[in-house]
C-alpha cells in the first residue's frame, strides 16, 4: 500500500501538552492502526509551501484567529483555504467547546468538517440558536436571560450536511499525565520523539466505585464567564441546591487546586457538571476514571465519541432549569449499586478509545477521510 501523507496544521493546542494530548493523542496511540493503512503524519504550526506537501491536510480551527469581536472567519482567510482545497484535499477540525458553536463558513471550501461533537439534529443548525447554544437559547426563551452582544452563527446550508463528521471529544485524553502546559512547545520534536511523551495504550488505571467514599457531594465551577446565556445556569445551580441537605461536602461553587480536586474525586460518592463554554468537559471523565458517578443536564440532543453521555446508563440526568436536582443526586447518594452501574458503563466508554472498538471506529472515520 502506497503510503498517505498527512499534515496536520495545529493552531494553540500545539504549545501546550494539555490541549494536545486532549486531542490529538489517537494520532499516536493507534499507531499500528494509521501504520496499516499507510497513512503518515506531520504536525506543523505555520502553513506555507513545506505545509502543502501532502496528500491531505488537516487544519485544526485554532489555527487561524478571528476578531474577538467577530464570529465568522473573514473572507481573507476563506480565500488562503479555498486556494489550499485547489490543490490538496482539506479535512477541517473543528474544535470549539459547544455543538452549537460552528464554522460552517469553511464548509463550501473543505472536503471534510469534523467537530467534536454536534446536535443530533442538524436542522436545528438551520434556525437562530440564541447565543449559538441550544441551552443559551433556552435560558433566554424560559428565563428572558440576555447577553450584551446578539452572538451570531452562519446558519447551516443543507446541501453541505454530508460533510460534518462526528469526530472525537476531549476524553480521548491520557488522564494519567498532567505534564507542564508547554511542554509541546516544538512539534518537530514530537513527529519524531512521540514515544517518549508517554502517549501509549495502557495510560490510566480506572479506580473502583465500590471504595469506601466519604464525601457525598462535590462541584467545583467558576462563574467567571463574560457571557449571560453561558453564565446563567451556574447561577441557577446555586439557587436550586439544597446545601443542607448534603451533609457531608466539599467545596460546591469555587474552584480548588487540582491535587486537591482529584483528591476529592476519590473520595466522592456524585460530581455534579454544569454546562460552561461548551457542554463536553474533562470533569465527566476524571470523575469516571476516580470511580465517581456525575450528574449533568441531559445531554440527551449531542452526538459525541467517546460517549460517556447515555442517560441512565452512564450518568444521571437532570433538567436544564435544574428543578429536579436535589432528587436526582439523592437518590444516587443513597444508592451505591446504582452509582456502582453507572460508573463501570461509563469507564467502559473511556476504555473503549484504546481497545478493539477505539480502533474500529478511528479505522472508518480515516478511511472515509482517505477514499
Amino acid at each position: 500500500m502506497s503510503n498517505i501523507n498527512i499534515n496536520i496544521i495545529t493552531g494553540d493546542e500545539g504549545y501546550g501538552y494539555e490541549l494536545f494530548n486532549g486531542f490529538w493523542s489517537p494520532i499516536f496511540f493507534h499507531y499500528e492502526l494509521f501504520k496499516n493503512l499507510g497513512i503518515k503524519f506531520k504536525f506543523l504550526n505555520t502553513l506555507s509551501d513545506k505545509s502543502l506537501d501532502a496528500d491531505i491536510l488537516f487544519i485544526s480551527s485554532r489555527f487561524f484567529k478571528r476578531k474577538k469581536s467577530e464570529n465568522f472567519l473573514d473572507q481573507s482567510i476563506l480565500k488562503t483555504i479555498n486556494e489550499i482545497k485547489e490543490k490538496k484535499r482539506v479535512v477541517w477540525f473543528d474544535l470549539r467547546d459547544s455543538a452549537g458553536t460552528t464554522q460552517f463558513e469553511v464548509l463550501p471550501y473543505v472536503d471534510f468538517y469534523i467537530k467534536k461533537q454536534i446536535y443530533s439534529d442538524l436542522d436545528v443548525y438551520k434556525e437562530d440558536i440564541y447565543g449559538g447554544r441550544m441551552y443559551s437559547d433556552y435560558y433566554n426563551k424560559y428565563f428572558n436571560v440576555q447577553d450584551s452582544q446578539i452572538y451570531k452563527m452562519k446558519k447551516l446550508d443543507i446541501k453541505f450536511k454530508d460533510k460534518i463528521h462526528v469526530g472525537w471529544n476531549i476524553g480521548v485524553r491520557n488522564f494519567k499525565n498532567i505534564p507542564p502546559s508547554r511542554f509541546m512547545k516544538y512539534l518537530s520534536f514530537f513527529n519524531e520523539k512521540y514515544k517518549l511523551l508517554g502517549i501509549k495504550k495502557k495510560l490510566f488505571e480506572f479506580i473502583n466505585p465500590d471504595k469506601d467514599r466519604n464525601i457525598n457531594l462535590i462541584g467545583s465551577f467558576s462563574k467567571n464567564i463574560d457571557r449571560n446565556s453561558v453564565r446563567f445556569q451556574r447561577e441557577l445551580f446555586e439557587k436550586k441546591i439544597n446545601k443542607f441537605r448534603f451533609k457531608k461536602k466539599t467545596n460546591l461553587t469555587a474552584k480548588v487546586p487540582i491535587k486537591e480536586y482529584y483528591r476529592n474525586l476519590r473520595n466522592a460518592k456524585v460530581l455534579i457538571s454544569l454546562y460552561g463554554w461548551g457542554e463536553v468537559c474533562y470533569k465527566e471523565f476524571e470523575a469516571s476514571i476516580f470511580g465517581c458517578c456525575f450528574v449533568m443536564p441531559n445531554m440527551s440532543n449531542i452526538i459525541t465519541w467517546p460517549n460517556i453521555y447515555k442517560p441512565r446508563v452512564t450518568y444521571l440526568p437532570i433538567k436544564w432549569d435544574l428543578s429536579d436536582i436535589n432528587d436526582v443526586v439523592s437518590l444516587l447518594i443513597d444508592n451505591p449499586e446504582l452509582r456502582f452501574k453507572l460508573v463501570k458503563k461509563s469507564q467502559e466508554q473511556i476504555n473503549s478509545v484504546r481497545n478493539e472498538i477505539g480502533y474500529d471506529y478511528f479505522f472508518k472515520l480515516f478511511k472515509k477521510i482517505i477514499s
